[in-house]
């Protein structure tokens, strides 16, 4: 429910005395973001969308292998240069982290893929 206008202003207005949006059910809706559990922090109603599993078995196994060596590299490449270990600890890391949750950061972004 949105914060009532000023007093003397129309029921279901909000705080700038226009009235709410109203989805389907007739309930108010909060638009791009939405509250956690009422408890006022603000999330993106699409996020769950970005992150559903959109890989296969083939494709988790092969980005867990990727990021596998990504981290072994990485540690390697600290000996000789940190910058770039740094970058390879960083991108293994979040390689492995598509392979666990089974989603892939290309395809969210709508490109096609074969594996």
């Amino acid at each position: 429910m949105g914060r009532q206008g000023p007093p003397g202003g129309t029921p279901g207005s909000t705080a700038g005395g226009t009235p709410a949006a109203t989805g389907a059910n007739g309930q108010a809706r909060r638009g791009f973001f939405g509250n956690c559990f009422g408890c006022g922090m603000r999330y993106c109603l699409s996020m769950p969308k970005l992150f559903s599993p959109n890989l296969e078995r083939a494709g988790r196994i092969l980005r867990a292998v990727l990021g596998s060596l990504l981290l072994v590299g990485g540690i390697v490449a600290m000996f000789w240069q940190v910058a770039a270990g740094m970058i390879l600890l960083a991108s293994g890391a979040f390689v492995l982290f598509e392979a666990a949750r089974g989603w892939c950061f290309v395809r969210a972004c709508g490109i096609k893929t074969r594996i």
